[in-house]
């Protein structure tokens, strides 16, 4: 029952990351496949990912030094998300 968690991110300017968790906001049990079965505690924090943010420059760069060429930018409506496109060269 996904209602029975709760998304939560910080994001910390210094070092661009943002870190996600979900929370579980009830004592609960969650079967997956295979029967498997996993206990949450009320509050228990699963952390997720962590998703690092760089400018198109900083982004371009990267690609830069590692071999590869940005191809595209796909921005979402307020330019402040995107996914690039990179190629080998």
């Amino acid at each position: 029952n996904i209602a029975a968690f709760e998304h939560y991110a910080t994001y910390d300017p210094g070092s661009c990351a943002c870190k996600s968790y979900l929370v579980s906001l009830a004592g609960q049990q969650v079967t997956i496949p295979d029967d498997v079965t996993i206990q949450f505690a009320k509050n228990e924090v699963i952390f997720m990912e962590i998703s690092q943010k760089y400018t198109v420059k900083e982004s371009d760069e990267i690609a830069a030094q590692s071999g590869f060429e940005p191809v595209a930018h796909f921005f979402d409506s307020n330019k402040w998300f995107t996914d690039v496109i990179w190629k080998c060269v």
